[in-house]
C-alpha cells in the first residue's frame, strides 16, 4: 500500500478494531459465537497488518525501497535448523480448533517464518521426511483433545515445495504428539524419515529434548 492516506486510514481502522476487541475481552464475555467472531477479527487484523508492514517497509539506511522486509519480530514463533540438520519451528501457541474452517492465522505465521528464514539461509531439503508435531499443553485449560479437530493438516501443505517435493505418504510421514506442560507451546520438527529413531530417543527425555 503506497498511498500514505490509505495507510493512515487502515491504521485508524485497526486501532478502532483493537479497542473494540480489547473492550470485549476485558468485559469477560462468554458467548461462544461472539468469542469466535472476535477471534476471527483479531486474526484477520494481525494478518492484514503483517502484509501492510511488508508492503510499506523501506530500507531507510540504504535510502531506497527494499523488495523484502526483514523478518518480523514477535511473530509468535521461532525457526531454526539444529545441529542434526533438522528443521525446528517453535510456535508460541497451540494448534487451533478448526474442524470446519481453514486456520488462516496458523498458515500465515508458518509461511512467514519459513519464507523469512529462506531470505537469509538455505532451508533443508528432504527426499523423505518425518513431520513430528509435538504440542505442550496445560490439559486443564485445553478443550480441544481430538487430533482430527485441530489445524495440523495445514502444516504439510505449507512444507510442500519448500522443504520436500510432496506431502503424500511416500514423501512425508507424520507423528502427532503431545505432553502436559505448564507453558503451552507447539514444536514442529521436520527431519529425514530414517532418523525417526534418533528423534524419539531424544524425545524420551533420557538424552534431553531435541535442540
Amino acid at each position: 500500500m503506497k498511498n500514505p492516506s490509505g495507510q493512515s486510514m487502515l491504521l485508524q481502522q485497526a486501532q478502532k478494531t483493537l479497542l473494540n476487541l480489547s473492550a470485549f475481552y476485558t468485559s469477560g464475555g462468554q458467548d461462544l459465537h461472539a468469542l469466535h467472531s472476535a477471534l476471527a477479527q483479531a486474526e484477520s487484523l494481525a494478518i492484514g497488518l503483517r502484509t501492510v508492514y511488508e508492503a510499506a517497509y523501506c530500507n531507510t539506511s540504504a535510502g531506497r525501497a527494499s523488495s523484502t522486509a526483514p523478518i518480523l519480530q514477535n511473530i509468535d514463533g521461532r525457526i531454526s535448523v539444529n545441529e542434526y540438520g533438522w528443521l525446528h519451528i517453535e510456535l508460541a501457541m497451540l494448534l487451533p480448533h478448526c474442524q470446519y474452517q481453514t486456520p488462516h492465522y496458523l498458515i500465515d505465521t508458518l509461511e512467514r517464518l519459513l519464507d523469512g528464514y529462506a531470505q537469509h539461509h538455505q532451508l533443508p531439503w528432504f527426499s523423505k521426511a518425518l513431520l513430528a508435531i509435538d504440542e505442550w499443553s496445560n490439559i486443564r485449560k485445553r478443550q480441544v483433545y481430538d487430533q482430527d479437530n485441530k489445524g495440523w493438516k495445514a502444516i504439510p501443505n505449507i512444507l510442500k515445495g519448500r522443504v520436500l517435493a510432496d506431502d503424500d505418504q511416500y514423501h512425508l510421514e507424520i507423528a502427532l504428539l503431545s505432553r502436559q506442560e505448564a507453558q503451552p507451546l507447539c514444536h514442529i520438527f521436520i527431519l529425514p524419515a530414517e532418523e525417526a529413531d534418533a528423534f524419539f530417543t531424544l524425545r524420551s527425555g533420557n538424552f534431553g529434548y531435541p535442540p
